[in-house]
């Protein structure tokens, strides 16, 4: 029986080729200078159609158009039409091989037919994004594209129910978009071994309230994975034991608390996103601990976080373990202080503080220096009263911690008194033991007043020795 359905359907789509070749030249032309799609270079643009039949306006409701066989398709765009379908043959045909990227969004697709993309060898790029389509089959996508598509948007449509490996066969998948699929149901089966190269995948908005466990174990290559906006109230255990996982959005979630390793054993996680998250009020213990790579963790507009443990990076006993923030984004939440271990291993980080309603006591003065300067509004005192509205930078020295001021002043003018004591110990001490002799250095004694007269060398000498006469009458005395 089931080779006799194959048989049929080969058939089927035999007759059906047959039937689009034979009536190729009744397609409707396009790219022939009048009103309609435009080909430039490479690229098929037919965004928006309506054409004129017998003076009525009509819609764009099919790409299988009649483009001609000199021009090279590599792009063709199709959005915002009334393409209700697509089928094997009915794009652009004779083009397939060229066809590099595809954009069929903003239409009323409800039905891909199986092989529907037969021949697109080369394509890289499907968008079927604002669409309507309740059921996926990945028949749709048998044929010489599963090896070689790169990214597949379908969000913004109406899936419910994914079937097992539901994209089996697309094994060069790069990025894969769910987006807005609100009632999406997916279990681990989904994601199977086929595109286990995914590395990036965005399943924003998809009403998710839990996921299992092991979802996400055959993506092995996973590296950016988006869950905004989905309303989980708890980090799912399937976060953890990821070890590709790079980047992580949980934006616009439901999570209340982050508990002790609720995300951990990601040892290339960089950034993790947590903006807008207005239901999470404290994060505890050891929240991130055992993610070593990660540098970047945003908080925007947490608006009800008013907790962060002083441990919640981790503990000094597992440094190899602790993560070296670069940036930590905490705008606009509920913060009125800060623990300072919390910052004792973080060295180089940038902070952005402003929107909090900071208490600026002594107790948290460090707050004040840890601001980068980036913020959207400048940090601001809210406590006590007499410092309320005042920005960090214009706060005085002492205004937050005047009692430390006095104490400092008090012990720089003490340190003074010793060592000017030291030193007049240290004199007297020399002094009195006649080590150091003074003298008055201005002292001048008087001398007598004497003439000198500096004789001629031509003036004979009164020697006594040359006298005859003195010298006898002295030795006669």
């Amino acid at each position: 029986m089931h080779f006799v359905v194959h048989r049929v359907r080969l058939l089927f789509y035999l007759l059906f080729i047959v039937w689009v070749k034979s009536d190729r030249s009744k397609l409707r032309p396009i790219c022939t200078g009048a009103n309609d799609c435009q080909c430039t270079k490479d690229v098929v643009i037919c965004n928006e159609i309506a054409f004129t039949d017998n003076d009525e306006l009509e819609p764009l409701r099919t790409p299988m158009l009649n483009l001609k066989s000199s021009f090279t398709a590599r792009e063709a765009q199709f959005r915002k039409n009334a393409i209700a379908y697509l089928r094997q043959g009915g794009i652009l045909p004779g083009h397939e091989k060229e066809l590099v990227k595809l954009d069929f969004s903003f239409n009323h697709i409800y039905k891909i037919y199986p092989n529907a993309f037969d021949g697109m060898e080369n394509l890289r790029v499907l968008k079927l994004s604002h669409n309507r389509l309740k059921n996926f089959n990945w028949t749709a996508f048998d044929g010489s594209l599963s090896w070689d598509l790169n990214e597949l948007y379908l969000d913004f449509n109406q899936l419910k129910k994914l079937p097992n490996d539901a994209f089996r066969g697309l094994t060069n998948l790069k990025k894969l978009v769910l987006d807005y699929n609100e009632e999406l149901q997916v279990t681990a089966s989904v994601f199977g071994r086929s595109i286990q190269n995914l590395k990036s995948l965005s399943l924003d908005h998809c009403g998710f309230r839990t996921l299992d466990n092991n979802i996400f174990d055959e993506l092995i290559s996973l590296e950016d994975l988006s869950l905004r906006g989905n309303p989980i109230t708890s980090i799912p255990h399937a976060l953890s034991n990821m070890p590709t996982l790079v980047f992580l959005d949980l934006s616009f979630t439901q999570i209340t608390e982050i508990q002790n390793t609720s995300i951990s054993n990601d040892p290339k996680l960089k950034t993790i996103l947590l903006e807008d998250t207005h239901y999470l009020y404290a994060i505890h213990d050891c929240g991130f601990c055992g993610l070593p790579a990660l540098e970047e963790l945003s908080f925007y507009n947490a608006s009800q976080l008013y907790s962060i443990d002083k441990h919640a990076f981790g503990y000094d006993r597992d440094e190899e373990k602790k993560p070296n923030l670069k940036r930590l984004d905490l705008q606009f939440a509920n913060l009125s202080e800060l623990p300072v271990e919390l910052f004792k291993e973080q060295k180089g980080i940038a902070v952005q503080l402003g929107g909090n309603p900071w208490n600026c006591t002594c107790e948290n003065h460090f707050i004040l220096k840890l601001d980068d300067g980036t913020s959207h509004i400048p940090p601001r005192c809210k406590y006590p009263k007499k410092l309320r509205n005042m920005t960090f930078d214009s706060l005085l020295p002492g205004s937050v911690c005047p009692r430390h001021v006095q104490i400092h002043r008090l012990f720089v003018s003490l340190a003074f008194l010793i060592a000017v004591l030291m030193v007049a110990l240290l004199l007297y001490y020399l002094i009195s033991t006649d080590r150091l002799r003074l003298r008055n250095v201005f002292y001048r004694p008087d001398m007598p007043h004497i003439n000198y007269t500096n004789l001629s060398r031509d003036e004979p000498r009164n020697d006594v020795r040359n006298q005859p006469e003195v010298v006898a009458s002295v030795q006669s005395s």
